[in-house]
């Protein structure tokens, strides 16, 4: 059994790696875009400059939550479980699926793989948030009569996604601005990411060849089997993490205004940590298609050019023929738009 003190100690050896390495970027830079993209979030390791600094600031947050996570006892009753306090090792609900049926492994695995979200005594909740008292848990999955939480969580994990990538895409010398990933309907057809690149970039728009190489990165995070990882924060220490940003500096206060108990939450997967609402899915490898499809120019602001990029996917759990992917395809490209609260789709040309 692991404990809290092996779980902090392996966070505290991971931000000491990042120390020492830093940025790691073994692949060769591609020329496509004229060579701006960097050609693959295979070759980073552990990011540079302020996504170092945000991963660093991050883990020693998780470190600390770890040590005051009570342990949990599950005990399993018909479709339910219930989870007792018991001493220091941290407890989740994917984790409870597999210490329940342990002795069944594969009914195990297949319960993890199946669950996307949990209700804890009623409440939304993420697979891998901690858990710190006794509890109800029910599982929730896209066979469900009513997937519509589960649908919603999985639009906003494969934008996160996105956002990852379009961190990591461009070479250093490019600036990258995440602003936010709306949150769309996933009858509107596409999930989002409003960025500002560089303003070198003003006049660049991403050709076809450009959006394959962004979802090829978005596929190499996926086969990563990442999971994505949900920690509440002081607003003050959510600032410190995205200090240079403003824009997520505006999310932080007004998340932090309209939580009760004035704490932030942020996510990560891999080495990426965002501000979001949530709930996100379990992990990365519950996506199957998945295509970065089209970037549109929205406005200009002070900050620069303000783009939207916009995706499609489908679950692992849903398959359908060429034929209907195309359509969906084609859909997403549209740009989505807000107008009152409802969400629209509007005849663009990628831009």
């Amino acid at each position: 059994m692991h404990n809290g003190r092996n779980l902090a100690t392996s966070y505290a050896r991971l931000r000491a790696c990042v120390r020492r390495h830093g940025r790691r970027a073994d692949g060769p830079c591609m020329s496509v875009g004229g060579g701006i993209l960097t050609g693959g979030v295979q070759g980073v390791v552990i990011p540079s400059g302020n996504g170092r600094r945000r991963l660093d600031l991050a883990l020693s947050v998780l470190c600390t939550s770890i040590r005051s996570i009570i342990d949990h006892l599950v005990d399993f009753t018909g479709s339910r479980i219930i989870a007792v306090a018991l001493a220091a090792f941290i407890a989740m609900p994917a984790r409870c699926v597999r210490r329940v049926l342990a002795p069944c492994v594969h009914m195990s695995e297949w319960c993890v793989k199946r669950s996307m979200l949990a209700l804890v005594d009623g409440e939304v909740w993420d697979m891998y948030k901690p858990l710190n008292k006794s509890c109800d848990i029910q599982f929730l999955t896209f066979k469900d009569e009513n997937p519509e939480e589960v649908n919603k969580a999985y639009w906003r994990s494969c934008a996160m996604i996105m956002g990852y990538v379009l961190q990591t895409a461009f070479k250093e010398e490019y600036n990258v601005e995440l602003i936010r990933a709306p949150e769309i309907p996933v009858i509107s057809g596409a999930f989002c990411y409003d960025v500002i690149l560089d303003g070198r970039l003003n006049d660049w728009t991403p050709s076809v060849e450009n959006l394959r190489s962004l979802s090829k990165d978005a596929h190499m995070l996926i086969h990563k089997d990442l999971p994505f990882e949900s920690l509440e924060v002081a607003p003050k220490v959510a600032v410190e993490i995205f200090q240079e940003n403003k824009h997520k500096l505006a999310a932080i206060e007004e998340q932090a205004s309209l939580n009760p108990n004035k704490l932030v939450k942020l996510y990560r997967i891999g080495d990426f940590v965002d501000v979001s609402n949530g709930p996100h899915v379990s992990r990365t490898s519950v996506c199957s298609q998945y295509e970065i499809t089209a970037a549109h120019n929205l406005k200009t602001t002070e900050s620069g050019l303000v783009r939207r990029f916009q995706g499609i996917s489908l679950p692992i759990h849903l398959k359908v023929l060429f034929s209907v992917w195309e359509r969906l395809r084609q859909r997403s490209q549209k740009l989505i738009t807000k107008d009152q609260g409802h969400t629209q789709t509007v005849e663009a040309r990628a831009s």
